[in-house]
């Protein structure tokens, strides 16, 4: 008999390292070499995501969990210098698909 589940991943970091973190904010900053992917994770708060360099990305929902916001995975072109607004509450993974190293920013909005 097969089993049809998928278990949860295990959750981790939103992030490479965290910056900097008080009561209102936590700053986290985030580097990927092309082919590496993000601990699944997740978005407890809502985020503001700021392109640093890099050219792509593949966000994949985290197995064994539901997603409000997104089913599938799908791809970004990250743009140095653009902010994009995240609400929370995903279980996610990042994949840098790009061809060069990706570095962000990302501010989370307790």
């Amino acid at each position: 008999m097969s089993d049809d589940t998928t278990e949860p991943a295990e959750l981790g970091a939103i992030a490479t390292r965290l910056l900097y973190e008080d009561d209102k904010v936590a700053i986290w900053e985030q580097r990927l070499a092309p082919g590496e992917a993000t601990d699944a994770h997740l978005h407890e708060n809502a985020y503001i995501l700021i392109d640093v360099e890099g050219d792509k990305l593949r966000v994949d929902p985290a197995d064994g969990y539901e997603n409000p916001h997104f089913d599938e995975s799908f791809e970004l072109y990250t743009k140095p210098g653009r902010a994009l607004e995240v609400p929370a509450g995903s279980y996610e993974l990042a994949v840098n698909t790009g061809a060069s190293a990706y570095h962000g920013i990302l501010v989370e909005l307790k």
